[in-house]
């Protein structure tokens, strides 16, 4: 008969090579006997073979029922708690024979729970239907344990040990329940099946020990195999086999089967076979697996943990060296039984047999421990964790040169060597993307460039003699090529945060307001052959019509094309204008004559009589009549037949405008005397306007006509009554104008000046209320949450209270120096002050002092609560912000500013905090202390700094006469240099401000930025973004793409 020597499987019941031990016996006796049994161990010790053999003879001696449950259930196809256990079940059934519909059974009592289930199964079903003792075998268990569902849950094994502990205690008051045990069998210990530390441990069964194989207890069955090939020799080949194995069943089974397949029969040399099968190249050798199962236990088990692997080596390298240790019971003592590589004898830890301890040798564990101390296992580990996937944890540059030395001359596992060649193709990989990268910002920092100068060259163009219109679609232009360089750096950039601040081209967001402020044209009507005189616009709004020094008048459309010529002048024409129907045209001209013509170019009547040139016309409302203005000092009234009427006489010089009211009652006339006058229909001087200092050029009636206003050259405009009285002067701060602040509501704004007073206006530009009671310049304002009261602060080391009818309610005095800022809580009940003595103090609004905020060693600057009231800001000259709660404790200090910090604000949503300072920056940080942006571009000192409403931009204002707006990224959105003059007040068209900014916000919308000027005056910017901006900017070409 041909011996088959089995390693690695189960053995069949008949198998002729398993080979019997004491556990044998043992387990069958402790069985019969009714005692629950425990057969731990590590693997391939031949534990599941047993479980076979002693089925066979406990059904074949005993007339027992045996069932074997696999409880890991083919885990990998467990999708539940329940799952499990019914699959527990069906297999009883199956095995049993049972007489049930167990589904039907299990839809009757699925209210109770998974083990009182199983239980009523036993008494109901299975006590019933069999009278035999049962043993259920309960194999793999070390499977089960970290076994989790796809929910992530792990199965509740605790619950199910501590049920088979409950059925054998209820042997005691169910006496049925004796013929029921269990046999358990795992690669755990006892204390593995329950871990909650709160139960009551499994402590419960008999433990069978199973051991090697002796020669007397493996000849009968193995040296048998041996003797046809070995013959008299079998006998010593076996006893070497078993030097080499010390009996662990799988290794002998192995080795008996290598030796008949490859020893010399007459020669057998078994040391020479190990060395050559097992030992050497043992890796690619080992299959079945063996030698990997039980270095993975040791070293790649998930379940332990890096320091345990550690100690486990450290234990492991003891009994090398000194041959065994004593055994403790610890952790690590059951754990390196349970890994199989060493065995308890005489209560003492050696190695298991000759073949572990040359395989696991002492250079072994030497590698190992240096591979614990391996610069990347923390990558490796997370890498190996996210299925390999995590290209994050993967090393570059430094870390991996660092680490590929690290690996020279070591003998690495799989996963080491693939993790550092996976390093090296994604750091292979990153470097050519970087590469790839830089290239790409080189060319866009070179389109920057190209942009920037076309952005400056467009605002050069502007400010000559040029077609305006143009340089608008080229400003278009290049803000919309703007955008896309801006999209396609923020998206090339997106990982480098300091990149990401910058942008590559910074002129077309100035270009772009800077020619929308200024720009005049609409359409270039071209034409002319001389300069154009002047310019009207029909009544219905669909003509132009425009006077010229060539001696012609044209009628154009709002397209730009040219309708009719109007010739017959002999000289320049001066001014043209058309009748109130819009049927007629009349054009004056230094040849001394007007004109009326009808719009086909028709001449119709010419209007001769002035001694001079004519310099201005315009038709009554009714169109019945035209008056004329004349560098012969006159003025004069016609009819449309040609007929005149009235002169106005009484100007000493030029009369150079000349107006209708709109009831067509009177007639206004300005003249180079200085002087603007108001006549009847009889030519009658009704008024004269003096306070002109220079000559009037332009008159105009107001359209409800109670009102005149006038233009001179004194660079002034006045509003008038029709009585002659000056209305309107714009008169404001005496100094200059430090602080400024809006009402909750939006409706007021308050100023603080330098002329020791606070003001209060609506934003009609009215002065309501001058708050006065400071002995010093007042350096901040701030309103209450409701609106109610406002807070002052002055150099004069005090802070007050007022309602807004300018009634001074509290003064806050404790300061030993000039109060510096002021601020509201969010809630109103406190009020917070800053003072130049290095103090920040915070009262109620009955002008107690409850706490101060002293840690800043220099003068507080400015102060602000947080949006929800729970903190408070300081800034100070020691160049420091800092956080504070409540009770004055200081959280945090900002450090990083190189000169004073002036100003502190908090965003809307109150998790950053800004800052404006003397080193000419602004720094916006979290509330950790972290600066996260830095806003440099001003040229010297930065006073003031503000937050959006949407807390996605910040302004700040600087000494060097700006105002910025930014992104949080640090990103220039626009720069205001100057300001856009009001006629009215006699302001230039543009004003480049000479006075120095003091402070900034922005309105409540969002859509303005408000600045105070050291001039008295608080001036308002329109704030758009460059999207906003080319979107206006198409609106005024009126065409939608801007062509």
């Amino acid at each position: 008969m041909t011996y088959q020597y089995i390693a690695g499987v189960t053995l069949r019941e008949n198998v002729e090579t398993y080979v019997k031990r004491d556990a044998d016996e043992q387990l069958y006796q402790q069985l019969i006997a009714g005692n629950i049994c425990n057969i731990f161990n590590s693997r391939k010790m031949g534990k599941s073979s047993l479980a076979v053999r002693t089925t066979k003879r406990l059904r074949e001696e005993a007339g027992y029922l045996c069932v074997t449950l696999d409880i890991s259930g083919d885990g990998s196809e467990l999708d539940s708690r329940d799952q499990w256990y019914d699959g527990m079940l069906d297999t009883l059934t199956s095995e049993l024979d049972l007489d049930i519909d167990l589904y039907s059974w299990l839809d009757i009592h699925a209210r109770l729970s998974k083990p009182k289930q199983f239980r009523k199964f036993i008494e109901t079903v299975i006590f019933p239907q069999t009278t035999q003792n049962i043993v259920i075998f309960l194999d793999e268990i070390d499977s089960i344990l970290s076994f989790k569902l796809p929910t992530g849950e792990k199965l509740p094994t605790d619950d199910f040990f501590a049920f088979i502990r409950s059925l054998y205690n209820l042997r005691a008051s169910k006496p049925e329940y004796q013929r029921l045990n269990f046999c358990l069998l795992g690669v755990v210990t006892a204390s593995d099946l329950i871990e909650d530390s709160r139960r009551t441990p499994f402590n419960v069964g008999e433990a069978i020990e199973l051991k090697g194989f002796t020669y007397q207890q493996a000849a009968p069955f193995l040296q048998r195999g041996l003797e046809g090939k070995f013959q008299k020799k079998s006998e010593q080949v076996l006893r070497d086999i078993l030097f080499w194995t010390d009996g662990q069943p799988f290794l002998t089974q192995k080795l008996c089967k290598l030796a008949l397949e490859n020893a010399d029969a007459t020669k057998p040399n078994i040391a020479e076979l190990v060395q050559t099968y097992v030992i050497d190249n043992w890796e690619a050798q080992d299959n079945p697996e063996l030698l990997r199962t039980i270095r993975k236990r040791i070293i790649n088990n998930d379940q332990f943990q890096y320091n345990l692997t550690s100690r486990l080596l450290g234990i492991y390298q003891q009994i090398l060296e000194q041959g065994r240790i004593a055994f403790d019971n610890s952790r690590e003592h059951r754990e390196l039984q349970l890994s199989g590589l060493v065995v308890k004898k005489n209560s003492h830890l050696e190695v298991y047999n000759r073949i572990y301890a040359q395989v696991f040798n002492r250079d072994w564990v030497q590698q190992e421990l240096e591979k614990l101390c391996c610069p990347f296992r923390e990558y490796l580990n997370s890498w190996i964790g996210s299925n390999r996937e995590d290209t994050t944890q993967l090393l570059q540059a430094n870390d991996l040169e660092e680490g590929l030395s690290w690996s020279q001359r070591k003998r690495l596992s799989d996963e080491m060597n693939d993790f550092l060649t996976e390093s090296q193709r994604y750091d292979r990989q990153q470097l050519k993307q970087a590469k790839e990268k830089a290239t790409k910002i080189i060319q866009l920092a070179q389109k920057g460039t190209q942009l920037e100068r076309k952005g400056i060259q467009t605002l050069r163009l502007f400010n000559t003699p040029t077609d305006q219109r143009q340089t608008l679609r080229d400003a278009i232009q290049a803000g919309e090529d703007l955008q896309q360089l801006q999209a396609e750096w923020r998206e090339l950039v997106q990982d480098d945060p300091e990149l990401l601040k910058q942008s590559p081209a910074t002129s077309p967001v100035f270009t772009l307001p800077e020619i929308l402020s200024h720009i005049r044209q609409w359409r270039q009507l071209t034409g002319h052959s001389k300069s154009v005189t002047a310019v009207a616009f029909s009544p219905g709004g669909e003509y132009l019509a425009t006077a010229s020094g060539d001696k012609t008048a044209k009628l154009w459309n709002l397209q730009g094309e040219e309708l009719i010529t109007f010739t017959g002048h002999s000289n320049s024409v001066t001014a043209v204008a058309f009748s109130p129907g819009g049927e007629f045209l009349a054009t004056a001209s230094a040849d001394k004559t007007a004109k009326l013509w009808n719009l086909q170019g028709e001449e119709l009547i010419t209007f001769t009589g002035h001694s001079n040139a004519v310099t201005a016309v315009a038709f009554s409302p009714g169109g019945e009549f035209l008056a004329t203005a004349s560098h012969d000092k006159t003025a004069k009234l016609w009819n449309l037949q040609g007929e005149e009427l009235i002169t106005f006489t009484g100007h000493f010089d030029s009369v150079t405008a000349v107006a209708f009211s709109p009831g067509g009652e009177f007639l206004a006339t300005a003249s180079w005397d200085n002087t603007a006058k108001l006549w009847n229909l009889q030519g009658e001087s009704l008024i004269t306007f003096t306070g002109h200092s220079n000559g009037v050029r332009g008159v105009a009636f107001s359209p409800g006509g109670e009102y005149l206003a006038t233009a001179s050259d004194d660079n002034t405009a006045k509003l008038w009554n029709l009585q002659g009285e000056e209305l309107i002067t714009f008169t404001g701060h005496s100094n200059w104008v430090r602080a400024v602040a809006f009402s909750p509501g939006g409706e007021y704004l308050a100023t603080a000046s330098s002329d020791n007073t606070a003001k209060l206006w609506n934003l009609q530009g009215e002065e309501l209320i001058t708050f006065t009671g400071h002995s010093k310049s007042v350096t901040a304002v701030a309103f209450s949450q409701g609106g109610e009261y406002l807070a002052t602060a002055s150099w004069d080391k005090t802070a007050k209270l007022w309602n807004l009818q300018g009634e001074e309610l509290i003064t806050f005095t404790g300061h030993s120096n000039w109060v510096r800022a002021v601020a509201f809580s969010p809630g109103g009940e406190y009020l917070a002050t800053a003072s130049w003595d290095k103090t920040a103090k915070l009262w109620n609004l009955q002008g107690r002092e409850l706490i101060t905020f002293a840690g800043h060693s220099n003068g507080v600057t400015a102060v602000a609560f947080s949006p929800g009231g729970e903190f408070l800001a300081t800034a100070s000259s020691d160049n420091t912000a800092k956080l504070w709660n409540l009770q004055g404790r200081e959280l945090i200090t900002f450090t990083g500013h190189s000169s004073s910090v002036m100003a502190v604000a908090f965003s809307p949503g109150g998790e950053y905090l800004a800052t404006a300072s003397w080193d000419n920056t602004a720094k916006l940080w979290n509330l950790q202390g972290d600066a996260l942006t830095t806003f440099t571009g001003h040229s010297d000192e930065v006073i003031a700094v503000a937050f959006s409403p949407g807390g996605e931009y910040l302004a700040t204002a600087s000494r060097d006469n700006t105002v910025k707006v930014w992104d949080l990224q640090g990103n220039l959105l626009a720069d205001f240099r100057g300001y856009k003059g009001n006629l009215l007040k006699g302001e230039p068209d543009f004003i480049e401000l000479k006075s120095r900014v003091q402070s900034v916000c922005f309105s409540h919308d969002g859509k303005q930025i408000v600045a105070g000027y050291g001039d008295g005056k608080v001036r308002f910017w329109p704030f758009e973004s460059l999207a906003e901006l080319i979107a206006r900017g198409k609106a005024w070409l009126g065409v939608e793409g801007g062509n």
